[in-house]
Formats: C-alpha cells, structure tokens, sequence
C-alpha cells in the first residue's frame, strides 16, 4: 500500500483526532484506507480529488505553512470556513471531506468500539446449508475472441434480464445472460465495508449526478444486479401512475395488465411485510411516532422471507435472508438450460439492416481488465436490461438516433432526517429499510426507515455535520434514529456515453417544485422523530443544523430554499428509454425498441415517470410480460 499524501494524513487527523472515547484517525490506518479508496474512483473524480488536496495545502499558505504542517486547530478551522462557503462551493469540497470519514468508519476498530456489525437481530436456530454458488463462464474459462450463437442473448442479470432468463429459458429457449458484473455467495458479503462496497458497485459506490444539486447515485454491478444490494422493499406501482401513462403517452399498458405478473414475483420473492422481530429499532422508533400523530403507517413488504436483521443489505445480505434475483429466478433460469457468463461488458449491440443479431463486447479479468473479446449471435432476440443509466448509452453505440434517447432520466431523489434521543437506537440492527408512512403519498413523497450499515450511515450524516462535531457524531451514533424520504420527481436529466467501459455522465437538477417536497417530506419525517421521542432533529439540508423543536423544524424546513442546499441520495433511475406512442417514445408497450427488430428492452429505462415506490416489483412484472410477449411473437 503507497503511503497516502501528507495532506491527506493532515485532514484525517484534523477531522478524527486521537485522545476520544474512539481511536483517532491515525489509529486505525484511516489515511491509507482513504487513499486505497481514492484509487478505486473514476479518473475524473480521482484527478479532482488529488487536486483539491493539492489546494488544500496551497490554502494553508495563507498562514504561512502548508496544510500538512498547520496545528491541528488551525486546520480544523480553515475546514470549517470552507464547509460554511455557499452551494455550490460547498459541494465541491463535502466529497473530499467524506473520503476520509468513510475509510475510518469501515475500520474494523471503530465498528467493533460502535457495537457495528454484531450479527443478525434474531440469530438462525439452525445453521444454514452452504451457500449455493450459480454455475457461471467467466473468463479464463471463456476464451479471447469467443463467438458464440443463442436464440435470445440478454443483457444484464438483474430485475430486468433474470426475469426474462425464467421465462424463454422455460420454454425451451437456449438463453446466454450477458453480465458485467462477477457471481457472489453470502461468503463475500462479510468484512470489510469497503472492500464489498468496490466489488458489488460500479466505481466502489461512487456514482453521481453532476447538477444542482449533486446526487449520489450508486448502481450496482454483480450478477444478479441491483437486487443482490438492494434494501429488498418491495412496492407494485400505483395504478394512478400506469393509467397517466396511458393517457400522457399513449402507452397501451393498464394496471391490469401488469397483476398477474405482480402476483407471480410475488410468489417468487415470497414477499411479505418485515416481521416485528426483525424490524429493529430504527423501525420501531419510526412506528411509535407515527402512531403518536395518528397518520398512517406499516411495516414494508420485502423479499427477504428469510431475514434474521442484519442491516447489511446495501453491501449484500451475509444470510442470504433477503431473496435477490441471484437466489431464484437466475437459479431457476439455469435449471432450465440457461447460461450466465460473467464479467463479460457489453459494448455494442450489433444490427444487420434492421435487425439485432448479436452483441460483442469485452471480457474482463477479476480485476475488470479488457482480456480479450466476445461476440454472442442471437438467432431470434436481444434482450437489454442493462438499467436505465446504461441501457441507452448502449443503443446510441450501436447507432440508434431516436429522439430523447437518453433523456428523461428520473431518479426519485431521496435524503433523510436523523433523530437524536437519549437511549440507545442501534439502527444499524434489524432490517435496513423497515417501516413505510405513506401520509404524503398523494403528493408523491414516501417515508421510509431507512439505517444503513454504520460506515455508509456516517459519511451520509456528515455531509450537514460541521467537521468538528464529526467525532462527536460518530460517538452518539448509537444514539441516533433515521427517517428517510424519496420524492415522485417531476425534475428530469439526461444520459450520455462516454466510450466503453466508463461510466456515463448523468446530469440532473431538482425543480422548485420538487425541491419544496422534499422539504414537506422531512419536515413530516421531523414531526415523527419528534414525536417518538427525539430531543433534536438534523435533516440533511444545508446550514439547518440542530432543530430542537417542532416549532424550529416548522420554521427551518417551510422557507424557500435554493435546491442546492439538500444533500441527496437517489437509487432508482429510470427513464432514459420510456415507452409510448408519442414522437418521444422510444419502445412500445411490450418494449420493442422502435425501428428495430429483435430488440427489447426489459429495465426501469422504459418507464415515462416516476413511479412513486421503489421499482424492482414493477420492473420484474414488466420484464415478465415482455418476456411472454417475446414467446408469443416467436
């Protein structure tokens, strides 16, 4: 391991100094953890952090010394003028304040000190079968230059491709699903935070909009997609979002089309509302204040039949407790003749007149370096279920020009208010996401309990946390009670490529209207934590800090405040290849790529809105229509 740069090592040690309850940033090798971190990054984002630390010494100039050598109080304090600079200047320097924070707080020393990581909530009554690894071709077992033919060659293993997989392979389809990502088992969702969070997520978790403001957008990348670090809440779409669709865009597509495929994921993910056992404290907190305020409020129905509380599922469930795709329908897909090759990239959709005949791409070492090529024919249909950040930037490739390719990207921009109270929470045991307060609704905005594991709990916390509080923080944590929120956004952004193997740029800003909501969202998520008990409030808003009173929350979250001021999270992208009659639909009802046949697309892409509720149900019921509709068509 390099050794990490002095200014590095210098913000570290101002922002999580030694001599507290907890060890200091020093004691647990948090610079060189940070500075491994930083190498996980895009290049972009990379250069740009070296260079903020490059300016971060020369701003020490100003008292004569370079950051690294100023007293720890005087570093402390020029990081502080920086925090309190207007959005956006602020934004640009909060990541590079969180590189450090998260290497500390994935540190095996600071969790075991938090009481982080202790197992499950309900531990097993008997110990589980070994765990069952899917039988995938990845390279070296697949050869440089592989060519190979299938009647159906689907793109991405996730809500979208698996699904599909099920349904041709069932049929007597030969079926190849084609996965960026590699093939995990529970034995790799244990340890170190970071270490899971470089290999289940594109660029280690770090994915963003760039926009007002800046959104982190994390998408995952293993074989069975999003669903294997996915919360696991399972929602169907409100039928007032489907039939809008009907109306505003054409799409032949009712809410009745879609029950039966609701009710056959259902029955495949064995969906069914987290239980009280399970639920944890976070949950608990957010029930008992609900129904302080008589509004209505209930556990959420998940795919996790097996869930003994953890709350590790945004890093892969160590139990296999929560049931992504990767433990049923890819299995089942397997079982009836299909093929996974793994840590194969998908570069170019090919199209012989106009027709997709094929998909070539690169496979990857397990490093995800280029180690050779492949070209996949198919003999009836391509199948895209890349996700919606992707899935475009793979058609514009592979020359298709249709109007709004790429556009409409909503993403259902989510932040959180925290809870402070005098006994212990522990948030971070029982179910991730547990408890759902639907009150807001009819304005497009959902509550939902929401801890993650502590590392990633801390670095969100942080961003409206003023550096010298951080410590402080990260010692009450114990404390603290999270309410999150997402909003049914009518902002929209836009996709665009890079070249293969990058990330696209994704580029997104919240409306006033949108803006306000989120506002509404915490200032109900404030009202509860309150009224369960809470003696202040911290909603992740710029410049709010400390709210100690309903009274205070009322008066900070009703003024008009510039959208970049929310520090937001987001999880659900969609969008960028929406269906519907209209000059701007891209496919049609079943997916069919317009202009172009045997092409499919089967993700959250095809949505043309926001659906109001987290997706994976809807785009799992969608992808299994689609797929019948394949059968139907030949």
């Amino acid at each position: 391991m390099t050794r990490p740069s002095p200014a590095l090592a210098a913000l570290a040690d101002a922002l999580l100094p030694p001599g507290g309850v907890l060890p200091g940033a020093g004691d647990v090798g948090a610079p060189a953890r940070a500075d491994a971190l930083l190498a996980t990054l895009p290049p972009a984002l990379r250069r740009a952090a070296r260079a903020e630390l490059g300016l971060l010494q020369w701003l020490g100039m100003a008292s004569g010394r370079p950051f690294s050598a100023l007293p720890r109080a005087r570093r402390l304090a020029l990081l502080e003028r920086l925090r309190r600079l207007p959005p956006p200047l602020s934004e640009a320097v909060t990541p590079l304040l969180l590189v450090p924070l998260l290497a500390y707080a994935s540190a095996p020393e600071v969790l075991r000190a938090l009481g982080g990581h202790p197992g499950p909530l309900v531990p097993p009554t008997a110990a589980p079968p070994p765990p069952a690894g899917l039988p995938v071709r990845s390279f070296p077992d697949l050869r440089p230059d592989l060519d190979e033919a299938f009647d159906a060659v689907i793109v991405g293993s996730g809500a979208g491709g698996a699904p599909v997989a099920r349904v041709l392979a069932r049929a007597g389809w030969s079926v190849a699903v084609v996965e960026e990502g590699g093939a995990f088992t529970r034995e790799d969702f244990r340890g170190d935070d970071l270490d899971r969070m470089r290999r289940l997520y594109r660029d280690g978790g770090s994915t963003s909009t760039l926009g007002r403001p800046v959104v982190l957008l994390p998408l995952g990348r293993a074989v069975g997609g999003t669903t294997v670090v996915n919360s696991g809440t399972c929602f169907r779409t409100p039928d007032r979002v489907v039939d809008g669709w009907r109306r505003r865009f054409g799409v032949d597509l009712a809410p009745e089309d879609l029950g039966p495929y609701y009710e056959q994921v259902e029955e495949t993910l064995g969906v069914a509302p987290v239980p009280w056992t399970v639920m944890g404290n976070n949950g608990l907190t957010a029930h008992r204040g609900a129904t302080a305020l008589g509004i209505p409020g209930r556990p959420i129905d998940r795919n996790a039949e097996g869930c003994r509380g953890s709350g590790q599922c945004a890093l892969g469930c160590p139990v296999d407790g929560k049931r992504g795709v990767h433990l049923n329908y890819l299995p089942q897909a397997v079982d009836a003749g299909a093929e996974i090759l793994s840590r194969c990239r998908a570069d170019v959709i090919e199209v012989r007149g106009s027709r997709a005949v094929a998909v070539t791409g690169a496979l990857l070492d397990g490093d995800g370096r280029p180690a050779g090529r492949f070209r996949i024919r198919a003999r009836r249909v391509v199948v895209l279920a890349a996700g919606a950040p992707m899935s475009p930037v793979l058609l514009r490739r592979s020359g298709h020009r249709g109007r709004g390719l790429g556009s409409n990207l909503r993403i259902h921009p989510a932040s959180a208010v925290m809870g402070v109270f005098d006994e212990e929470i522990d948030g971070w045991r029982g179910v991730l996401q547990s408890y759902v307060i639907d009150e807001l609704a009819g304005r497009g905005v959902l509550l939902e309990s929401t801890f993650p594991p502590p590392s990633l709990a801390l670095a969100e916390t942080a961003a409206v946390v003023p550096p010298g509080e951080w410590l402080h923080t990260i010692e009450t944590l114990r404390h603290v009670a999270v309410l999150g929120l997402l909003v049914s956004d009518t902002s929209s952004g836009r996709v665009r490529g890079l070249g293969p193997g990058r990330t696209p740029l994704m580029t997104y800003s919240l409306n006033r209207a949108d803006a306000s909501r989120v506002r509404e969202g915490m200032l109900l998520a404030a009202r509860v934590l309150f009224a369960a008990g809470a003696k202040e409030v911290r909603p992740l808003l710029h410049g709010a800090g400390r709210l100690r009173s309903p009274r205070e929350a009322e008066t900070c979250l009703r003024a008009d405040r510039p959208a970049s001021t929310l520090r937001l999270t987001a999880y659900h992208p969609m969008g960028t290849v929406r269906m519907g009659a209209d000059p701007g639909g891209l496919v049609d009802a079943d997916g069919r790529v317009l202009g172009v046949d045997g092409l499919v697309v089967a993700d959250a892409g095809v949505f043309p809105t926001s659906l109001a509720v987290n997706p994976q149900v809807t785009i799992m019921a969608f992808a299994s229509r689609a797929a019948e509709r394949i059968l139907a068509r030949g």
